[in-house]
């Protein structure tokens, strides 16, 4: 039996406390600094009758202080169709507006685990198109999510748990997804760059097909209090997934 058939009929009620929380994140985090990210990424798609190439760009805002964290990105999309049912298209478009708010629940200089900290998340992507279509389903999704950060000496270990529901453009039937993912970097005291290696998995979103799962590796670069950057090679592992991708991110800390 999938778990989330029951929640259908409660999607009014988690849109309220989904805004309940982004607006308490956003009265508690904002007094802190925050950090602007741009991502490019490039990926080999060949699925669903679709082959060719997506160029996805991802704006964000984040603000996070010592015990709420917020996060706003805008997805942009351009594709172009290099096989299978029509051949030379291409296109463009936003995608989506994705939104985070999270409550650090253990974690600190003072907590038992100081190298430790969890923060819960509710998360929300609200789509920017009408209906389906190349740059998102035109519905809007929702989930929750326990993040983690753990520290061992040199190790960082990044790791979420969480649950997500779909939204369900017209004749799509899709089945709530566990997800997860886990993140590791080794970091040496005073050095300017760090490997960074990523796994990151869901269950099927429909039933009889495979799970999704995509590991990233590549490098981060640390250039002041204010600026780092990271490039990843990524590849999916099952046929749902992605093919090969690249990815950059530049993030700067926007504080006087």
């Amino acid at each position: 039996m999938n778990p989330f058939t029951r929640l259908r009929g409660v999607k009014t009620a988690c849109r309220i406390l989904f805004a309940a929380a982004v607006v308490l994140a956003t009265a508690a985090a904002m007094a802190a600094p925050p950090i602007a990210t741009q991502t490019m990424r490039w990926l080999r798609q060949e699925q669903n009758g679709f082959a060719g190439d997506y160029l996805i760009s991802y704006s964000s805002l984040s603000w996070r202080n010592a015990g709420w964290s917020l996060r706003g990105s805008v997805s942009w999309l351009s594709w172009q169709e290099a096989g299978g049912e029509s051949t030379g298209t291409s296109g463009s478009g936003l995608g989506s507006l994705y939104v985070t708010a999270g409550r650090r629940i253990w974690g600190g200089e003072r907590s038992w685990r100081p190298r430790s900290r969890g923060w819960f998340r509710l998360r929300g992507k609200l789509p920017l198109q009408d209906d389906y279509s190349a740059t998102g389903s035109g519905e809007s999704d929702w989930g929750a999510s326990l993040f983690m950060v753990n520290r061992y000496r040199k190790l960082y270990v990044l790791a979420e748990v969480g649950i997500l529901k779909l939204g369900e453009p017209q004749g799509f039937d899709y089945d709530g997804l566990f997800n997860g993912a886990v993140s590791l970097s080794y970091r040496r005291p005073g050095a300017r760059f760090y490997p960074v290696a990523g796994l990151s998995a869901s269950s099927p979103a429909q039933p009889g097909a495979p799970a999704y799962l995509e590991l990233s590796v590549g490098i981060g670069a640390v250039w002041s209090h204010k600026v780092s950057t990271s490039l990843l090679y990524s590849s999916g592992l099952t046929s749902v997934s992605p093919g090969a991708g690249l990815a950059a991110v530049v993030s700067v800390r926007l504080d006087a």
